[in-house]
């Protein structure tokens, strides 16, 4: 055996490790809790009702809702339900796939490009706090895991600067994903606004063309205003006694940041499959020239401000409950 090729056959058996048994067990997946209630109140009510009720008298989820009206339950396909995992699985890795070929180096081989995509999945599996909330129970699935394989196939049309690349029907797509975003989830279309306005901020410092960047940013805050002026976030706000403390809720939010930093860099998966990633990655393969890396404090100002769009995120839902945020809504942070 060449010595040189040891590295190699070591990660990609760390990969094959960690990524393997996640679409073994998807076979032996039950639903419960919201899986089966949804799934009565869509066969009860139909398909556009549900999704009208959810929006009025639960959440403004209206893309998660309409996923929940066509999922195999309805339909009394109970293994259609054990195969929902693996969908959402293959999804996510096909979103890393996406997401890696836009932004790295057109040089780079494409078996290379794959590599680099299993070694993210990997990682990206071992960090989840609940994988079981991400992959395994269908509606965390539909409602966290969703939006953030939508972020994989929106982000690269963000940080690319040249919007003349971009024809019509290139906005035509973003303006569908971020809908589909915002109708997904509230913390992550928040979270989409919140990295746009940098980057808006960003291009309007280095006085670069703002078009494309602010078609972005406007379809984003429309989207968070249709999810967080629903009805039903309110009146599913006035189900928890708790709700609306404000100090409460800042400090929560910061604990609960630590916390899920400390458990995701002190996972030995976590570590090893790190250090095979830094034995392949290098600057010189990505190629994101954004307005955004030209601040001169940047190295400063970008990994600030993402810990307070973080912790923002995490205040909505102790704001919004008075309760522990979910392992659901830590998959998400976490991502």
């Amino acid at each position: 055996m060449n010595k040189k090729n040891l590295p190699i056959i070591v990660s990609v058996i760390l990969i094959i490790s960690a990524i393997i048994p996640f679409f073994a067990i998807s076979f032996y997946n039950y639903p419960s809790a919201d899986d089966l209630v949804y799934s009565a109140d869509v066969r009860l009510m139909g398909p556009f009702w549900y999704i009208k009720d959810s929006y009025i008298n639960w959440g403004g989820r209206y893309f998660s809702a309409l996923l929940e009206a066509i999922n195999p339950l309805v339909y009394n396909f109970s293994f259609g339900y054990k195969v929902l995992p693996v969908i959402f699985l293959i999804l996510t890795y096909l979103g890393l796939y996406f997401f890696i070929k836009k932004l790295i180096d057109p040089q780079i081989k494409k078996k290379n490009i794959f590599f680099y995509t299993a070694l993210l999945f990997a990682l990206i599996l071992q960090i989840l706090p609940s994988p079981v909330e991400g992959f395994y129970w269908m509606t965390g699935a539909i409602e966290y895991t969703t939006p953030f394989i939508i972020i994989l196939f929106l982000f690269p049309y963000i940080v690319q600067n040249n919007d003349t690349n971009l024809k019509w029907n290139n906005y035509i797509v973003i303006a569908l994903l971020i809908l589909c975003i915002a109708g997904s989830n509230e913390i992550v279309i928040l979270l989409v606004t919140g990295i746009t306005f940098l980057l808006w901020i960003a291009e309007i410092l280095t006085k670069k063309n703002i078009f494309k960047i602010s078609f972005i940013l406007v379809f984003s805050i429309i989207g968070t205003l249709i999810v967080v002026l629903a009805p039903g976030n309110y009146a599913r706000m006035d189900m928890f006694s708790k709700h609306g403390q404000i100090i409460e809720s800042i400090s929560g939010a910061l604990i609960s940041f630590i916390k899920i930093a400390l458990n995701i860099f002190v996972k030995p998966s976590f570590l090893l499959l790190s250090f095979a990633a830094l034995a392949y990655f290098s600057k010189k393969s990505l190629k994101i020239k954004h307005s955004l890396l030209e601040l001169k404090y940047i190295i400063f100002l970008y990994p600030l401000f993402s810990i307070l769009i973080l912790i923002s995120l995490l205040f909505l839902p102790f704001y919004a409950m008075g309760i522990q945020p979910p392992m659901h809504v830590n998959n998400i942070i976490s991502l």
